[in-house]
């Protein structure tokens, strides 16, 4: 770990300790994930810097990252910071809890809800309009959602 990191503990998922699935580097890298994030379980660290901080390759990381994917532990919502290349993460804490790409057409509420979380740690305002420019900044993910929105919406009026 960094010496100049301030980040004394971690939040994980208490369902990563259980799941057999989970060889013990992977959960050690989804801990290290949880250290860098923020209140919301939202991330911009690098692979470069999970890969420095553990001290192996930047390919183990990414292929630990694929594996939490795969198993529902982290969501890439695709947004690089500004000068940046890193993706932004998210830890799904619950297995209930939904992931973006795959919410239920009719639950425009809960996508709401995601959308203002996600909106909130980029601090800007939600925007479920697809008619409004979309931002340069805005993720594949989000300009999806909101345009699968106002598809249903307009279904439904």
């Amino acid at each position: 770990m960094n010496d100049k990191s301030k980040r004394q503990f971690v939040i994980s998922p208490v369902r990563a300790l259980y799941d057999e699935r989970l060889t013990f580097g992977t959960y050690k890298v989804l801990c290290l994930i949880c250290s860098y994030c923020d209140k919301k379980g939202i991330t911009w660290v690098s692979q470069q810097t999970l890969s420095e901080d553990m001290k192996v390759t930047r390919q183990a990381i990414t292929n630990q990252i694929i594996k939490l994917r795969k198993l529902g532990y982290i969501e890439i919502i695709k947004k690089g910071h500004r000068h940046s290349h890193s993706n932004t993460i998210r830890v799904i804490f619950d297995h209930t809890q939904p992931i973006v790409s795959q919410l239920e057409v009719d639950d425009v509420n809960q996508k709401k809800k995601v959308l203002d979380m996600i909106n909130k740690a980029f601090n800007r305002p939600a925007q479920l309009d697809a008619a409004k420019p979309v931002k340069r900044d805005e993720s594949p993910t989000v300009k999806a959602m909101k345009e699968h929105i106002q598809r249903v919406k307009n279904k439904v009026l």
